[in-house]
């Protein structure tokens, strides 16, 4: 069974000003496989990080969800965060309830802190089922590939000079690679 940690961030006025969070961690702290729910007045500040790392290294948690600002920005900082305490950096679900909750219903905030409820829901019914990632890298090598319907139809450009031509037939489609 995963262990979810759920952390909410006020972000000053930006989420707090329309979001209840404290109302948002008590539903959280109620869902299925959750067994933290925190808040914090800025999760990605260093006070908030070490929240979260000393979740980790006592072995409370498993699977981090984040309630806060965009993953665009702040994914990064949490996915570190996961590494520095132990814990594969991918068994992290964000939940972006600034930019879809507080932002766009700025004048309802009963509505707003319902959508961050469901928000933080489906990221921890998603983390639930995270499972560790390995990086992996791959030298890529820069090939022009051209797929085509059929050979007639294949017109080889004058400026495509020193190619080796290597027909691999697919589904009567022709892939050409240098």
């Amino acid at each position: 069974m995963a262990k979810v940690g759920v952390y909410v961030c006020h972000c000053g006025t930006n989420i707090a000003g329309v979001i209840d969070v404290e109302e948002v961690r008590k539903f959280a702290e109620g869902l299925p496989d959750v067994v933290v729910a925190r808040k914090d007045l800025f999760m990605c500040s260093n006070a908030g990080q070490e929240i979260v790392k000393q979740d980790i290294q006592a072995g409370l948690v498993d699977r981090v969800v984040v309630a806060s600002c965009t993953p665009r920005t702040h994914e990064p900082i949490f996915r570190s965060v996961l590494e520095s305490a132990g814990l594969n950096k991918y068994l992290l679900e964000m939940a972006n309830i600034r930019d879809q909750g507080s932002w766009v219903h700025p004048h309802d905030k009963e509505g707003a802190t319902e959508k961050a409820k469901q928000l933080v829901a489906s990221a921890v019914a998603k983390a639930v089922h995270l499972e560790a990632l390995e990086d992996k890298f791959i030298d890529v090598t820069k090939l022009p590939w051209l797929l085509v319907e059929e050979l007639q139809a294949f017109l080889l450009p004058w400026n495509w000079p020193k190619w080796v031509i290597r027909p691999i037939w697919w589904k009567k489609s022709l892939l050409l690679v240098e």
